[in-house]
């Protein structure tokens, strides 16, 4: 392959296509690239043909090679926005079903941690049969389990500071 511009020889001169000498010369093909004046490549080929000297010689002007090119790489362009497009609306689906429902689940398990509301709804998502779903309920019932403790202990505190103020009531002289 040469970097030479491409120049139409004297096609009746075999001496005249250096890949027709080289091929001659070394009993083996001969292949060169050149650019023609209009830059599309230009390539030639030499082949030995049997053992008598003759030679083959093929040139072309690569243009249909270009044009294939350029569309594998318009089609490949096409593919790599396509994959992207289909990558990105996935991309938005998993966010939905995914990260939407963990934000929903951040937020009540916030609000019941610094417990400015009583009775914070924790959603349950129980038409979800995936992992989501299954921490969404163990969250909520963890929940549950917690209010049903702190209520407990507020009535226990409740009862004994019932009992301790009735019995000072009823025996005010012991201290």
């Amino acid at each position: 392959q040469t970097s030479e511009p491409y120049r139409d020889p004297n096609p009746d001169n075999a001496a005249a296509w250096p890949e027709l000498g080289l091929a001659a010369r070394d009993r083996a093909s001969v292949i060169a690239a050149r650019a023609a004046p209009d830059e599309t490549p230009m390539i030639n080929a030499a082949v030995p043909l049997g053992n008598a000297g003759e030679l083959l010689l093929v040139t072309r002007n690569a243009r249909d090679i270009t044009q294939s090119v350029r569309s594998a790489r318009t089609s490949l362009l096409t593919i790599i926005a396509l994959a992207l497009a289909v990558s990105i609306v996935l991309s938005l689906y998993l966010a939905a079903t995914i990260i939407q429902p963990l934000r929903r689940l951040v937020r009540a398990a916030v609000l019941v941690r610094t417990g400015r509301e009583r009775e914070v709804e924790v959603p349950r998502m129980s038409e979800r049969g995936d992992e989501i779903g299954v921490l969404a309920r163990a969250i909520s019932d963890m929940t549950a389990t917690l209010r049903h403790r702190i209520d407990a202990v507020e009535s226990f505190a409740a009862d004994v500071a019932h009992e301790i103020k009735n019995s000072f009531v009823s025996d005010p002289g012991t201290t």
